[in-house]
């Protein structure tokens, strides 16, 4: 929920915000029956099934190259390493009522977006749509799942750098 969240400050507080990323975000969940029913499954199982609801966020969270590549035992290693915490369900229930649309055409900083060609979680049309709602922005894309900055961590910092170190 982090880009929802970052886009929601620079909109309402443009003196706190110069530069912004945008990583594998969405802006409305809301008429979106992937993303509704990902954040309904989540909180069933937060509530009923912590194992499932770990091994749901880890399918979810890296894509099906990854996972391959580290193998079934570190793949086993992540799962209960996402536990359903109160504040992580809590964090599910937000991600069901996000709608930022209203607050993207008011983004003055520079800012970069960041899609997933690979997100599971948030499908890298969800960041393309965020790069075409907000004027003047640029866009830039991870072969990656949702957690990009792990999967991809040389390819996702030298993005970063270039945008933040430009003058």
């Amino acid at each position: 929920m982090g880009a929802p969240v970052s886009a929601a400050v620079a909109a309402l507080r443009p003196d706190l915000v110069r530069r912004l990323i945008l990583v594998a975000g969405w802006a409305h969940t809301d008429g979106d029956e992937y993303l509704r029913n990902l954040f309904a499954l989540w909180k069933q199982l937060g509530t009923c099934d912590p194992a499932a609801f770990g091994r749901s966020v880890a399918m979810t969270g890296f894509s099906r190259r990854f996972l391959n590549a580290i193998g079934r035992e570190q793949v086993e290693l992540l799962i209960p390493n996402m536990p359903p915490t109160p504040g992580t369900l809590r964090h599910v229930d937000l991600d069901t009522r996000i709608d930022i649309r209203a607050l993207l055409p008011r983004i003055a900083a520079q800012t970069l977006v960041i899609g997933a060609a690979l997100d599971i979680t948030v499908p890298v049309e969800n960041s393309r749509a965020l790069h075409a709602a907000i004027a003047m922005s640029t866009y830039a894309e991870i072969d990656a799942g949702h957690v990009a900055f792990f999967e991809k961590e040389d390819e996702f910092v030298k993005l970063v750098d270039e945008f933040t170190l430009a003058r």
